[in-house]
């Protein structure tokens, strides 16, 4: 995957998929627009605005059948950003949206780390090609920027169902045995929590939205992990639409 540089418009800046979709453009103000591109980059499951691609985040555990054989970083085989890992959970008779949720047992939990960058790019040679990259021939995997010297800002957000063992027809008020929990390790800096917002349960589902930040200059990974925290064993945990953004950004996300 690779991107164009392009001057069109109002963008001074895009960077497009191999199949030549834009997923990212920028415009001579600096203003950031992004897209997520999913079901082996046919449809998009994510747009942006006033964010970078590698700041944005969704998985609504649709599209795991369509991942071709590789991907296209070919170094770390990376996908933007899944619990792929964690297929065999899916569970495909209570999604919130789609078809597929995932799920988590009593007192586990489902956890991925994705990079921190937390340095400007810079320009890379390969000796075995001969060839020049600028940081403009990059598309990140989701990998927040903690370049900078204030913490960035970001919005969380997700769905979750609760289903008690033996007493399915119990009508919860609030859900409180599931939680996402983030945390920076093999590096420095942390996660600055901040507020969390439910809403009522709708149809069984009920949403999250915790706003959090990472301080600047974190370095190494943040762990993402989707957190049953029953000790009893009567209780299942499912997730549904995670989505990662900016706090200073719009996103919208799609399932098919």
């Amino acid at each position: 995957e690779l991107i164009t540089p392009s001057v069109s418009g109002f963008n001074v800046d895009k960077r497009t998929l191999k199949i030549d979709v834009e997923v990212e453009n920028k415009d001579a103000l600096n203003r950031y627009s992004s897209a997520l591109y999913g079901y082996n980059e046919s449809l998009p499951i994510a747009v942006s605005s006033n964010a970078q691609l590698q700041e944005i985040a969704f998985d609504g555990f649709e599209d795991y059948d369509y991942y071709p054989a590789g991907v296209c970083n070919s170094f770390s085989k990376e996908h933007h950003f899944d619990f792929y890992a964690y297929r065999t959970n899916l569970v495909s008779n209570l999604s919130h949206t789609g078809k597929y949720c995932i799920k988590v047992n009593p007192n586990s939990s489902l956890s991925i780390s994705k990079k921190l960058v937390s340095a400007n790019c810079t320009t890379a040679f390969s000796p075995t090609c001969n060839y020049l990259l600028t940081c403009n021939d990059f598309i990140q995997p989701f990998s927040p920027i903690t370049a900078g010297t204030t913490p960035k800002k970001y919005i969380l957000s997700y769905w979750v169902k609760e289903k008690i063992t033996g007493n399915e027809t119990t009508s919860a008020l609030d859900y409180t045995n599931s939680s996402v929990n983030l945390s920076v390790s093999g590096g420095s800096g942390s996660v600055i929590p901040g507020s969390l917002k439910k809403s009522e349960i709708i149809d069984g589902w009920q949403r999250f939205e915790y706003s959090f930040s990472i301080s600047a200059g974190s370095t190494g990974k943040i762990n993402i992990a989707l957190t049953n925290l029953n000790i009893t064993g009567n209780v299942t945990s499912y997730f549904d639409d995670i989505r990662i953004h900016p706090f200073n950004s719009n996103i919208k996300t799609f399932v098919y």
